[in-house]
């Protein structure tokens, strides 16, 4: 009898040291909680509260073996793409993984280092410096890069972003233009700082004279308007433009026809 009481003991006392409530030691024992914390307690001389305490680990919470791990959910708070994949990975709920983080002085990430994690996450870069960075996320007009701007919060061609990353807020009235004549590319140094008069001397040193806009752009930017609700502020934020230049596109009164069409 005092052999099956100190095996009982032993096992309570290790469900405690896993993370077990009193009610689950208590129900595979077959006792009611209130004994179970009694044999929690001729075990180990401790409450559940003090064990817990001991280990630095959330009260009621079930030893995990990444959540346990300081260094395991260091590299996952420090690599996942979204809340969604932290919790995925490390088997818990956010708060919980909250809770852990804050026990080995971790922090999780705020939304704007998550997104700014896929933006990268889009980008194929090369061995070589030099070579172009390629945009792979979804592409406007005649291939530039788009995605949602965590620093603004609106939607803009991606070059436009790295650029930020890079060196701070773009003036107003300043235009983020490509070295390389790569639409698709991120590579901040192929990119420059310039206004509506460089870029224009630039496509025109490239044979690439004509409107600003291009058909395609035009119906990109109609398509947004009307199928996606976005607004013209937003469009001409992210096309770098005036909110009356979009304005007369949605209304054709620019752009009324493609260019092979009389």
């Amino acid at each position: 009898m005092e052999n099956n009481t100190k095996q009982r003991e032993s096992l309570a006392y290790e469900m405690c040291l896993e993370g077990y409530t009193l009610e689950q030691i208590g129900s595979a024992l077959g006792v009611c909680r209130e004994r179970a914390r009694q044999l929690v307690r001729a075990a180990s001389g401790l409450s559940v509260t003090e064990i817990t305490r001991a280990q630095n680990r959330p009260i009621g919470s079930r030893r995990n073996p990444i959540l346990s791990n300081p260094d395991l959910l260091g590299h996952v708070l420090m690599t996942a793409h979204s809340y969604s994949a932290i919790v995925a990975t490390c088997g818990a709920s956010k708060d919980l993984v909250r809770k852990w983080a804050k026990c080995h002085g971790l922090q999780l990430p705020t939304k704007a280092e998550l997104s700014e994690r896929r933006f990268y996450d889009q980008i194929a870069m090369s061995d070589n410096p030099e070579d172009c960075w390629l945009w792979t996320g979804p592409q406007v007009g005649e291939g530039y890069g788009w995605y949602r701007n965590w620093i603004t919060r609106k939607p803009a061609y991606a070059h436009r972003i790295m650029w930020q990353l890079v060196n701070g807020p773009i003036p107003r009235g300043k235009m983020i233009c490509h070295h390389c004549d790569n639409p698709a590319c991120v590579n901040p140094k192929h990119i420059y700082l310039g206004n509506a008069g460089t870029n224009a001397r630039d496509r025109s040193s490239r044979g690439r004279n004509g409107t600003y806009l291009t058909w395609n752009e035009a119906c990109e930017i109609r398509r947004l308007r009307t199928e996606q609700g976005w607004s013209t502020t937003a469009i001409a934020e992210a096309y770098g433009k005036s909110s009356c230049s979009i304005r007369n596109v949605i209304a054709y009164r620019s752009h009324k026809k493609a260019p092979n069409k009389r």
